[in-house]
């Protein structure tokens, strides 16, 4: 199982477009940094993806390519950010 794990790292802005190049990458962690802006669809169409955690940042949103993830059998954990309409999400800083 190929893992990447930067969690608690303090990782601050957007993700970068580069994070494509982690094509092989099943399990995603980015939790608990302070990244922010949309979580774009490079992050979430990586074909291999099985779990991709984001919680406790500062996304303000998801693209489509994410939400297909909540019906696609793979692990989505997105809470405690700031995406308006969804559950388990924190204040706007």
């Amino acid at each position: 199982m190929q893992v990447f794990d930067v969690s608690h790292n303090s990782l601050m802005g957007h993700l970068p477009d580069t994070i494509f190049c982690l094509s092989d990458i099943e399990v995603l962690n980015l939790a608990n940094d302070k990244l922010s802006g949309v979580l774009p669809d490079l992050v979430c169409s990586l074909r291999r993806l099985m779990n991709l955690t984001v919680a406790y940042n500062f996304f303000s949103g998801f693209s489509q390519e994410c939400s297909k993830l909540l019906f696609r059998n793979a692990g989505f954990d997105f809470s405690l950010n700031c995406i308006p309409g969804r559950y388990m999400q924190r204040a706007r800083p």
